[in-house]
């Protein structure tokens, strides 16, 4: 008789980050736990957030693992110009590991994050070619 044993993940996920996109939708992204530490291969997270300070329960989104080196998903729907807490576990077919330490982040206040260029260069687009205009 062959038996084995599964045991959960020994430790979160880890290098979390999160990062607002817009003022309702926030970015977050993290590495599976070190492989030591998974156990088993690791079949998703457990992804949880509320408002920062409030007295609501984590809300969980149950991710599939892409099996990419660094996962991550786009939480919408958020609360404008509203900070958040977000902390991941990881999933493998004996249950879940313990959570991570939480990362906050805010929604941004109005519309979406937009990136300032300092210096443009002059540029058409003619007939599927970029043609650079040299001063």
């Amino acid at each position: 008789m062959n038996l084995k044993l599964f045991v959960a993940p020994a430790a979160p996920p880890a290098d979390i980050r999160a990062e607002a996109t817009s003022s309702s939708s926030v970015k977050v992204s993290w590495m599976a736990p070190p492989k030591e530490m998974r156990r088993g291969s690791i079949k998703g997270y457990y992804l949880g957030y509320k408002v920062l300070r409030s007295s609501d329960t984590f809300t969980y989104k149950t991710l599939e693992s892409s099996g990419e080196i660094r996962e991550e998903h786009h939480l919408t729907n958020l609360r404008r110009f509203t900070q958040y807490a977000i902390r991941l576990q990881a999933f493998n077919k004996a249950g879940s590991g313990p959570h991570s330490e939480e990362v906050t982040v805010q929604t941004l206040e109005y519309g979406k994050k937009w990136i300032l260029l300092k210096h443009i260069t002059p540029c058409t687009y003619i007939q599927n070619k970029l043609q650079i205009k040299h001063k």
